[in-house]
């Protein structure tokens, strides 16, 4: 298979690591790493992956859909929900989003938790998402660390959240920090996300009727269950595969013809960045 990779930057040199490990032909777009300057210069592939800015996606979008193959997007799928839903109607069926954490074995795990019911009923979700300092210069936190979020909760949830409430920290007019409050079916969750902390952490606590589920990324094979009558704990071990390359081998196999489609479609990228402009709206950021 012919692979034509837009953007090769400080995330696509992961993912065309990764999907020369699957032994693909590459062809890389990039003005600095490329053979090509930009997509647009990019011969016929079988699939395209596009790991450009944020802001530059719905462009992208725009000279890669006229080949009518399948798109791989990094997330968020674009900046703006008007400028995606404006894309030709061929996005709907060929474009999908690149959100790695729908593919993390513990979240997974997690989310079967919350179907089987083995800890009671889900009734929240809380994450964290916290860094030392922005790492996209066209974008703020809530476009670089949210989306993450988002597809934690409705991985584990088996729906996408909707907006609640939310607050915002700034520094000279750009969002640092945001403190969310959503609801995915009967079950609410809130969302830390900041670029003011003094360590790196990722945290997810899952809240059943019966107990709670934690996991962090200091441990990525264990889940820590603890009951809530027998106040014990208790270690899920998890086989840890890095969800990047998880979730690549899913879109290759998709594009081949001999898998499933990736698990975030289009309109569920479109529903994402809504979330995340109404939660700025709700944030006055």
């Amino acid at each position: 298979m012919r692979i034509g990779l837009a953007g090769c930057g400080r995330w696509g040199t992961k993912i065309a690591r990764d999907l020369h490990a699957l032994n693909l032909q590459l062809e890389i777009a990039d003005p600095v790493t490329g053979t090509y300057a930009s997509a647009r210069e990019l011969p016929p592939c079988d699939a395209y992956v596009i790991a450009t800015p944020a802001t530059t996606h719905a462009s992208v979008l725009e000279v890669l859909l006229p080949h009518g193959k399948p798109v791989f997007c990094e997330k968020p799928l674009g900046t703006s929900a008007r400028e995606l839903e404006a894309l030709p109607a061929a996005a709907r069926e060929l474009v999908f989003v690149m959100d790695k954490w729908r593919y993390h074995r513990a979240i997974e795990r997690l989310g079967r938790l919350a179907a089987d019911g083995s800890l009671g009923a889900l009734a929240g979700i809380a994450t964290r998402r916290l860094d030392s300092r922005d790492s996209q210069a066209d974008v703020d936190c809530t476009w670089t660390l949210l989306p993450h979020e988002l597809a934690i909760v409705a991985e584990i949830a088996g729906r996408a959240p909707v907006a609640a409430a939310a607050a915002a920290s700034s520094d000279g007019g750009r969002v640092v920090g945001l403190v969310s409050h959503l609801r995915a079916g009967d079950a609410y969750a809130v969302s830390t996300i900041s670029v003011r902390s003094p360590a790196r952490v990722r945290a997810v606590e899952v809240i059943f009727a019966d107990g709670t589920a934690t996991f962090g990324d200091d441990d990525e094979a264990t889940i820590t269950l603890a009951s809530r009558d027998a106040g014990s704990t208790e270690k899920l071990g998890v086989a840890f595969v890095p969800p990047l390359r998880c979730e690549l081998e899913a879109f290759v196999a998709y594009a081949a013809g001999t898998g499933a489609p990736p698990k975030s479609t289009f309109t569920d990228g479109v529903d994402t960045v809504r979330t995340i402009e109404q939660l700025r709206a709700l944030a006055r950021a």
